[in-house]
């Protein structure tokens, strides 16, 4: 029976549909009288006109009611009206097991974590002589928070109305696995072997029935326990244990043949041999004892140790990679590790490509300290890949997320969100806040619970804080904060007390890689240079690895983590390995004996106009490595940034016109330059030095474009530098130095003017309106960004723009609108009213903001305007990445073994 959107049962109104079974169809709606959702089960009209079953069916609901556990789905009421029966049932968000299966098996310690869940939910209703008799992949919902869910409990025998005294011999329909429907049946669902199954032909689903019901015998709980054993099976193979091309085959196979238990790890095989008894008197007859028979075998120690020196098991995978498509993986079996196994390589692919995220992805992944899963951000959001399989699983509720890291077991996975570092369990769930953290760059977690972490860029030293939250407090500090030194990327050694970390500084004798304590005392030089640094366990002694990236290579050095000595010569790695474009962090990982690492540090983006529309009107340029651009005044110009692929050099281009050559504007120094700005008369650039973290010093130069021989020196800073604006009189530069935008002269004496002060609450993407009056620019404040005007000359009176936040505000040439990036990514228009007179002095006035359909990819960590309006409003320059250069991590397993060969 099909209900429309807004029929309404009883309190109950339908929202949508969420499927069918042989049970009836489900709907979504929402329970008018609590203002909850709720899931509606529309009961088979073969059911529905049967008033005998209906009152039996009444009564059954009336004791399933009575349970109430956490793992299973509530019966919230029964609803009766024209004719219609419906459960009115929890609405568990999330997906269910057989969805979850499409993807391929669970690993062990996740698909146990489930069926624990189960079988809690099928002790509690034992224990009140209630079986399910339809347990399966289907009625098994898998909530966001990472809750198990069993659904449709009882739901058989209530529609059946099984007599507790029938005999074997004379057993009801409600038994028989062929029970026919006396109405007509509608194809609802595809089972195994391509059987379809309709509405009131099975009662539950044949691959998961106990013999004895397959047999039309009666059942008890143990015909449950047999169906879990069925689901934790194909939980781990991804297929059932019972198969055939038909329902009468899948049941011939019940009755006769033995599940094949070498397909499922020697841990489980006890466990559900049991379950599979196919004489119920022989199996296990209560589910609580179930995880007793669970084994201790290497494979499970290694789930259950925290971060452990040695890896018993690792998967040996082999990459079968397509041209123009994404790699695939195909997990082979698991192999002992031994000093002789040699160097394995392969390629994991991110997942597809999206224009809600700002080239760059492959900064952030993570291998997990056991080395049997890798964590990356990508469409903004955390995913999570078992080595030994094909296809992520992104963790819903890690939206922004940045430098993800591992719990020490590898269980849970630590990131940085919202100005706040959070956690959330390694297969999805609850996201717990730890603490606030505007501006973090690299945490660790230490086995005592303790997280150390890059705070506010690190540019008073790392933090820490318990894991479960609580006070932060310093765990190194720099004596004299700049925004151009930093401690970051901290990592613990095997001690769990000590920890290394890098040390940005362009004081040759400063920088470098230090190790630290939780215990106090002073830190520790270990390398120089302004690259972070791993530390590696050796597998076959006590002492291990330093990697670290020199230029584009990534380099190993001995390393002992007791006595913190070096030994005499690196060694090379990897030929290229990119660097972020802070500085600093090299584009690898390492856990669990596993080496990942990529060569990619930008995807290339290209220029494209849109009209308001949101229609993809021409291309400016091909596809290249562009960071920053801006257009001329005139608008037929544009000037870009662009890098090395490995995030390194990069120089200032223009063009002159859409798809004409580009000429090169500046020729270096190393690390090359940013932030191109016209000036008004579009006869000269403005740029700054890369804003690498580690420099002596910071420089904004100007460029006459008639003679590329006369470049200016404006200013020299110790402070980092953001140039974002030219002030339409030629008068000054507006500039963001130590978080607060300056106004800095284009003459001498050029003294610096300071325009805005929000104490923790940088200030960027500074705009000057084209009558010279207003300024707008954005604040970041707790990790939302919201868009702010004020006068010019600063008068202490400012105007919130975007309540709902946004960034990258830019003026239209003729001052009548202002536009921003919105939360959602998409552009909108600020009408602009000018100012209106008050006693404290002007006000300024915006009418009605309009959302126009261009869409804006996220800056990520650097702030970078990717946007740009025509001369007349009417259209948007976009730098869009290209979404067919997916990056790729390259995973090296046994790769110290190359370092003990000669």
């Amino acid at each position: 029976m099909s209900l429309a959107i807004g029929t309404r049962i009883g309190p109950y109104e339908v929202t949508g549909s969420l499927g069918a079974g042989g049970m009836g169809e489900v709907f979504r709606a929402c329970d008018t009288r609590l203002n909850r959702d709720a899931a509606i089960k529309v009961l088979p009209a073969a059911f529905a006109q049967d008033a005998e079953r209906v009152a039996r069916f009444r009564r059954e609901a009336q004791v399933l009611a009575a349970l109430n556990h956490p793992n299973i789905a509530a019966i919230h009421g029964l609803e009766e009206a024209d004719g219609t029966v419906a459960l009115a049932l929890e609405f568990v968000d999330g997906e269910d097991l057989a969805q979850r299966l499409t993807r391929g098996p669970i690993p062990l310690d996740e698909a146990l974590t489930i069926a624990r869940q189960i079988a809690d939910g099928l002790e509690a209703a034992h224990d009140k002589g209630i079986v399910h008799r339809d347990l399966k992949p289907a009625n098994i919902k898998l909530a966001r928070d990472g809750t198990v869910k069993i659904l449709d409990f009882g739901l058989a025998k209530a529609l059946t109305g099984e007599a507790a005294s029938s005999s074997t011999q004379s057993a009801p329909l409600a038994n028989s696995p062929t029970m026919m429907s006396p109405v007509g049946t509608t194809p609802l669902r595809q089972g195994y072997g391509g059987q379809v199954t309709e509405a009131g032909m099975i009662l539950g689903t044949a691959a998961y029935m106990a013999p004895e019901q397959a047999r039309g015998q009666l059942v008890d709980k143990r015909a449950d326990i047999w169906a879990f054993g069925c689901v934790l099976y194909e939980m781990l193979t991804a297929r059932p244990p019972f198969a055939g091309d038909d329902i009468t085959l899948i049941l011939a196979a019940i009755v006769r043949d033995q599940p094949d238990l070498s397909a499922v790890p020697p841990s489980v095989r006890r466990l559900i041999a049991r379950c599979l008894e196919k004489d119920p008197r022989k199996r296990l007859r209560d589910i609580s004892a179930a995880f007793d028979l669970i084994s201790e075998t290497p494979e499970r120690a290694a789930v259950a140790v925290a971060p452990a020196r040695r890896v018993a098991w690792l998967p040996w995978t082999v990459a079968v990679i397509g041209v123009a498509a994404a790699a695939s993986l195909a997990a082979g079996r698991w192999l002992e590790r031994s000093s002789s196994a040699a160097p394995v390589r392969f390629t994991v692919p991110w997942p597809a490509g999206s224009t809600e995220t700002r080239s760059g992805d492959a900064q952030f992944f993570e291998v997990s300290p056991d080395g049997r899963f890798f964590a990356i951000v990508s469409q903004g959001s955390i995913w999570v890949r078992a080595v030994d399989q094909v296809e992520p699983i992104r963790l819903d509720r890690t939206d922004g997320a940045t430098y993800p890291f591992w719990s020490p077991d590898s269980a849970a996975i630590a990131f940085f969100a919202d100005g706040q570092l959070k956690k959330i369990p390694r297969t999805g769930g609850v996201v717990q806040r730890i603490c606030d953290a505007a501006g973090a760059r690299g945490g660790a977690w230490g086995p005592d619970g303790t997280i150390v972490f890059a705070n506010g860029g690190g540019v008073t030293g790392l933090s820490r804080v318990p894991e479960t939250g609580g006070e932060v407090s310093p765990a190194t500090t720099i004596a004299t904060p700049r925004t151009s030194t930093a401690h970051r990327y901290p990592q613990f050694l095997p001690d769990g007390r000590r920890f290394l970390y890098l040390y940005l500084s362009g004081e040759p004798n400063v920088g470098g890689v230090y190790v630290a304590s939780l215990d106090g005392g002073e830190p520790v030089r270990i390398l120089d240079g302004n690259e972070a640094a791993l530390f590696a366990a050796n597998p076959q002694a006590e002492d291990g690895h330093l990697v670290f990236v020199r230029g584009d290579t990534l380099m190993a050095q001995g390393f002992d983590p007791v006595a913190l000595r070096l030994s005499d010569t690196a060694v090379s790695l990897v030929d290229v390995v990119s660097q972020s474009e802070n500085t600093g962090l090299g584009r690898f990982s390492l856990g669990g004996g596993v080496l990942a690492h990529a060569d990619v540090a930008v995807e290339p983006s290209e220029l494209v106009w849109y009209d308001r529309q949101g229609k993809l009107m021409e291309r400016q340029a091909e596809a290249s490595y562009v960071t920053t651009f801006a257009l001329s005044p005139t608008g037929n110009r544009v000037a870009a940034a662009i890098f090395t692929s490995t995030g390194r050099v990069g120089d200032i281009w223009t063009q002159s016109a859409p798809r004409a050559p580009l000429s090169k504007v500046t020729f270096g120094p190393p690390p090359g330059w940013l932030y191109p700005t016209w000036s008004p008369t579009a006869r000269d650039l403005a740029y700054t030095t890369v804003d690498n973290l580690g420099l002596s010093s910071y420089e904004i130069r100007r460029r006459s474009l008639s003679d590329a021989s006369r470049e200016e020196l404006i200013h020299r800073d110790v402070e980092m530098l953001y140039l974002w604006d030219w002030s339409p009189d030629d008068r000054f530069l507006v500039i963001n130095r130590a978080g607060d935008l300056w106004e800095l002269p284009i003459q001498e004496p050029r003294t610096l003017m300071q325009l805005t002060s929000s104490p923790d609450a940088p200030e960027q993407y500074g705009q000057i309106s084209p009558n010279g009056k207003w300024l707008a620019y954005s604040v970041d404040s707790a990790g939302k960004e919201r868009v702010y005007v004020q006068p010019v000359r600063p008068t202490g009176a400012r105007w919130l723009i975007t309540p709902d936040g946004g960034s990258m505000p830019r003026w239209s040439r003729d001052g009548r609108e202002l536009f921003y990036r919105g939360p959602d990514g998409r552009l909108r228009a600020a009408a602009v009213q000018g100012a209106a007179a008050s006693q404290a002095g002007a006000t300024f006035k915006h009418g009605a903001i309009e959302t126009l359909a261009v869409h804006v990819p996220m800056a990520r960590n650097n702030q970078y305007f990717l946007y740009a309006p025509s001369t007349d409003g009417r259209r948007f320059l976009v730098a869009v990445p290209v979404e067919t250069a997916r990056p790729a991590t390259t995973i090296v397993m046994n790769w110290q073994e190359a370092l003990a060969r000669p």
